[in-house]
């Protein structure tokens, strides 16, 4: 199942529901595109290795770590920094967008199918976080503020694919010995 809702609350109460009921779902994939295209995101979870569910799962991602200082809800995934109001509102009154462009989306979709693929082969061994670091200048043209994250290589992204998972997790930390 791959999830592109772009909506981190609806995502995160599927995200508990595929958890909690984990043989009862196939491995999920949420896919999701950082303001002005700054980057893209795929999350892994429920990925059966051998009849065992490794942790790691979406909510890991925004459940505070031993070193956060604060207890805010932003994701530990992201390019940009906290506490940024990124939503734009052309018309008035049909609501508020998160710019970015196509071409954005589209490596979002290709980098949710590779990852689809690799699961279906048998190639990815986890649940990975795997992400795509667009460009940086129409964010940064707007004053935006890039998180450390993002001056991370690509090769150090894919290196650190599995190191999200936080053993703190609400959902997939209460879980013992990964006998989900």
């Amino acid at each position: 199942v791959i999830s592109a809702l772009g909506m981190p609350s609806v995502e995160l109460y599927l995200n508990r529901l595929v958890v909690e009921n984990s043989e009862n779902f196939p491995p999920f994939i949420y896919t999701w595109v950082e303001a002005f295209g700054i980057g893209e995101h795929v999350q892994i979870t429920n990925n059966r290795i051998s009849g065992r569910l490794p942790k790691g799962c979406l909510e890991c991602l925004y459940t505070p770590t031993q070193d956060d200082k604060e207890n805010h809800f932003s994701c530990r995934a992201s390019f940009a920094q906290p506490n940024q109001e990124f939503g734009r509102n052309i018309s008035g009154c049909s609501g508020l967008f998160t710019p970015y462009g196509s071409l954005s989306a589209v490596r979002a979709a290709v980098l949710a199918t590779q990852a689809a693929l690799d699961l279906l082969s048998g190639q990815e061994k986890g649940n990975s976080l795997l992400s795509y670091k667009g460009p940086s200048f129409d964010f940064l043209q707007e004053g935006f503020l890039l998180s450390s994250r993002y001056s991370m290589t690509t090769e150090e992204l894919y290196e650190k694919r599995y190191t999200y998972v936080n053993e703190r997790c609400r959902v997939c930390g209460k879980k013992d010995g990964g006998k989900r």
